[in-house]
């Protein structure tokens, strides 16, 4: 999801706020809640949570907002539902399959064998996306350790 609204936006972040939840032990954390400040002084917010066993149809929660000097966005992977609004008044709500939002998890693996491969000519995915994201990831897992603001 991060990498999604840093494709819309691709400012660093250098300053965010979370919680992070691994309820029964998992080894990994299942629900979060994010507060991000950009460089720039947009600010945003990403939260996610897994879903209970039949919960929802079982799908997952993922919504990143986004508001800058230049526009606002929302994005609902659960809903399915994009919106984005640019500061001259330009609204672009494209119209998405209910299930457009679900997340394929060998999605991102495969777009990587396909490039090595040759059968993709780009890649989709740019190194300054994922060093973004992965400095928006960093500072938020920061975060939570901490119980507090982690900054750059």
């Amino acid at each position: 999801a991060l990498g999604l609204a840093f494709r819309l936006y691709p400012a660093r972040v250098k300053e965010a706020m979370a919680f992070m939840s691994a309820p029964l032990n998992a080894p990994v954390d299942l629900h979060d809640a994010v507060i991000y400040k950009f460089e720039g002084g947009g600010i945003g917010t990403m939260s996610g949570a897994s879903a209970h066993l039949g919960a929802n149809k079982n799908i997952h929660e993922v919504v990143v907002h986004a508001v800058g000097s230049e526009g606002q966005f929302l994005i609902d992977l659960n809903r399915s539902y994009v919106y984005i609004y640019y500061n001259d008044g330009t609204i672009y709500q494209p119209n998405v399959t209910p299930d457009a939002g679900h997340y394929i998890f060998f999605g991102p693996a495969n777009a990587l064998v396909d490039v090595a491969l040759g059968k993709k000519e780009a890649n989709m995915a740019p190194g300054e996306l994922g060093a973004i994201t992965v400095d928006a990831l960093e500072l938020a897992y920061k975060s939570a350790a901490a119980g507090a603001i982690a900054k750059r």
